[in-house]
């Protein structure tokens, strides 16, 4: 069992807990992702070179490259095999166990031979929910990490209620608490999961491990540190933008806007966790420790000279489009059918309306299912026989800068980006957020990748 040493529950006063967290204005949650795991040497490096880092929030390490295997997905299929108790299940056991001891072969032999030891009891749960072996590699990642460096491993204070919904007020006050019974000692916290009131293991989702450091920086009011393989946020893909560069200082929104345009180097949830905090964010790279990053604040000190800041693009979207004469005095008729999307657990990234149509974007990876249940509905409930609903696969393309919450300049921005698409015979559609720091122009998805060129080249870099 990690040594949480079990630090539930709240039983100080919420006075005693603010004070000795006021005492740590000069920590730091530091968190670093898989691909840093995966050479925990260098992260040992900088965590020794920075003692401030207190709390290190730790991923599961990334893929192995020998194999080309992700750690969370040898761990769902050892799941699987584990409850029928097979031999392929002991063989992957086997197989994991000595990942991670090769991943830690820098610790001595007899600590080496103990946490393996530990890695296989962990392992061997008979546990039936899938969360439990999804999280399994964050967990013995933190347990191993905080053998090499000598520090404690902590359970995540992260709570959820019992219907699996993350409860941010809970998880604040257990975070206060369990961070104040340490007295400054440094600890490890795995990321990406938490526990609900039957202590049952239940996920963040994707980027789970960023949102763990943000929600324990927002709770203890501390700068937060994300450590990556990248030296910062790009102001376009550098995959495909060769003149790509990193951006010194962005907003939360900003890069939630970012991130919601497909440039996920810190996820647009972990934003939302930040919110109501005075938190400054850096993004940092575990391999180039010495380089700036990106500072990501709540607001700008002072004002940019240009409007655009980034420019980023995703391939994965599905559009729904309904046109249906009548629609604007059928009172109910749009909510009618956002309810019906909710229904089936489906969330929108885009809604463009007009008089008699209307129109949502979703992730391509949303279920399918759904998504034609939801077209068959709204196929049923027609207003007139004319009613055209469509179904397509599409792309979209996020102009992202303070700048464009202005509205003069929002315009102008938006003039020269449709005059640059018509020139290179790109067809878009503008989707204009109010007072949005982004302008999004949904597009066919093989038509992403040149807009986000052209528009880098002539906004951001001219």
């Amino acid at each position: 069992m990690d040594s949480l040493t079990e630090m539930g529950g709240i039983d100080k006063s919420s006075y005693i807990v603010l004070e000795y967290i006021s005492l740590m204005t000069e920590s730091i949650v530091a968190k670093f992702g898989g691909t840093s795991m995966a050479q925990p040497e260098a992260v040992a490096r900088v965590v020794e070179a920075h003692p401030e880092h207190k709390a290190i929030i730790v991923s599961a390490p990334g893929t192995d490259p020998s194999t080309g295997l992700k750690m969370t997905d040898s761990l769902l299929t050892y799941g699987l095999w584990d409850e029928q108790h097979s031999a392929q299940a002991l063989e992957l056991r086997d197989e994991i166990v000595d990942r991670f001891d090769t991943l830690y072969s820098m610790l001595d032999n007899q600590v080496r031979s103990e946490m393996r030891t530990v890695c296989a009891s962990m392992l061997e749960s008979g546990n039936t929910n899938p969360h439990f072996y999804t999280a399994l590699g964050e967990r013995i990642s933190a347990r191993y990490f905080a053998s090499l460096i000598g520090a404690h491993s902590l359970r995540p204070a992260i709570y959820f209620n019992k219907n699996g919904e993350l409860n941010p007020g809970k998880t604040k006050a257990q975070i206060r608490t369990q961070i104040s019974k340490t007295q400054g000692g440094r600890v490890v916290i795995p990321g990406f999961y938490g526990y609900n009131p039957d202590h049952e293991v239940r996920l963040l989702g994707r980027g789970g491990s960023d949102r763990t450091g943000a929600l324990y920086a927002g709770a203890l009011g501390l700068d937060y540190e994300n450590w990556t393989d990248v030296s910062g946020i790009y102001s376009a893909d550098p995959r495909i933008v060769d003149s790509a560069h990193i951006i010194p200082e962005l907003t939360r929104d900003e890069v939630r806007e970012g991130a919601h345009g497909g440039s996920g180097v810190l996820q647009g949830n972990a934003i939302l966790d930040l919110s109501g905090s005075g938190v400054t964010t850096i993004v940092k790279n575990t391999n180039d420790p010495e380089a700036p990053g990106t500072r990501i604040t709540h607001s700008l000190d002072k004002a940019r000279e240009r409007a655009v800041v980034a420019v980023s693009g995703r391939e994965d979207l599905v559009k729904i489009a309904i046109h249906d004469l009548g629609m604007a005095e059928k009172q109910g008729y749009v909510a009618e059918l956002l309810t019906k999307l909710a229904l089936h657990g489906l969330s929108f990234e885009h809604m463009p309306a007009a008089q008699d149509s209307f129109g949502i974007t979703l992730h391509a990876e949303s279920d399918n299912l759904g998504v034609q249940e939801f077209v068959n509905f709204a196929s049923n409930h027609r207003l007139s026989q004319q009613a055209s609903i469509t179904n397509e696969e599409c792309g979209a393309v996020y102009v992202v800068g303070e700048g464009l919450r202005d509205q003069m300049q929002l315009q102008r921005v938006t003039a020269r980006v449709l005059s640059m698409a018509a020139g290179l015979d790109i067809s878009v559609l503008p989707v204009v957020g109010t007072r949005s720091p982004s302008l999004a122009l949904l597009t066919n998805r093989e038509q992403v990748v040149p807009l986000v060129r052209a528009i880098h080249k002539y906004e951001v870099e001219s």
